[in-house]
């Protein structure tokens, strides 16, 4: 055993004692990324690291180490990294999928929305770019771009899915709910961009009293179409009338912001109205609820002239 330890140190001290060559990189590169497909991340980022600072151009090194730090959490150090990257070399579709994503995680859209494009233009097969840029088009009211590309994830993605979708569609015929859930959740995960499959499984977990899930699916519906008119109204619902928190006048609140986006999307919205009426109802403002509720009428019959 002591031979052992001999043997793997040898390489370590005579690099310490010596001067470091430009071909000393690939030393540590390659130990590093032995820890680090041997989930020892704390040494793969020290050779990652180590290798970078004698070979800067060393653009999968920083990507290793910005993955090392998105396990960790540390988004900001992850994000450094990413960048350095970039910098290094700009024709890398996943880490501009991947800045983009962060840029996201700080609120700034503007500024993720060009490496969201990079991605797509530089891999016109990589979905979740496409996917991500559907609602930087649609809040720029792009719809042509938006329905292109997802249509485009969509199609990418499809065939993974269908296997999933068909186990399902069979449970579901025999009444076995949660293998059909299960299998659809497959499906989803092989295919983000089935917006119909996020709504069949927000009423599949409505069916079965998993509101919390039911209102996942939904945000995730408008985080990808801001657009979708359905998933607003149908969020505000679950948010007034499902046991989601023990605070009903937030709910409330969220609630009323989720009807405002239904409105602006459609002022005509009569369901959007007898909601309204409900919700002041049961505040009381009995004054407010009738006006809804005739609001409601008049568009109703509206439509049946």
């Amino acid at each position: 055993m002591k031979s052992f330890y001999r043997v793997l140190l040898l390489p370590v001290l005579i690099l310490t004692v010596c001067p470091l060559t430009a071909a000393d990189w690939q030393y540590y590169y390659r130990r590093g990324t032995i820890h680090y497909n041997a989930r020892l991340y704390k040494f793969a980022l020290e050779d990652f690291s180590r290798a970078m600072e004698i070979n800067p151009g060393l653009h999968d090194a920083a990507n290793k180490i910005a993955g090392i730090y998105m396990m960790k959490k540390d988004v900001l150090k992850a994000f450094g990294y990413y960048k350095k990257s970039l910098e290094i070399s700009d024709t890398q579709p996943e880490i501009h999928l991947e800045t983009g994503n962060i840029y996201e995680y700080f609120y700034q859209s503007d500024t993720a929305f060009p490496h969201f494009k990079k991605a797509a233009e530089l891999n016109p097969s990589l979905a979740a770019a496409h996917l991500k840029l559907v609602p930087h088009y649609i809040r720029r009211g792009d719809m042509t771009q938006a329905e292109t590309h997802l249509r485009k994830s969509y199609s990418l993605c499809r065939d993974k899915s269908i296997p999933f979708i068909t186990e399902a569609e069979k449970f579901e015929a025999a009444g076995d709910i949660d293998k059909a859930e299960a299998q659809y959740r497959k499906a989803l995960r092989n295919n983000p961009a089935d917006i119909e499959l996020r709504f069949k499984l927000s009423r599949l977990s409505r069916r079965k009293g998993r509101y919390r899930s039911a209102v996942r699916y939904l945000e995730g519906i408008v985080s990808i179409r801001p657009d979708s008119e359905s998933a607003y109204l149908q969020l505000a619902h679950l948010y007034f009338t499902a046991p989601l928190s023990g605070n009903k006048k937030m709910m409330i609140d969220i609630s009323l912001k989720s009807i405002g986006k239904v409105l602006s999307l459609n002022p005509e919205n009569s369901s959007a109205y007898i909601l309204l009426g409900d919700i002041h109802r049961y505040l009381g403002n009995t004054v407010e609820a009738e006006k809804y509720e005739a609001k409601a009428a008049e568009l109703g019959a509206g439509k049946t002239r």
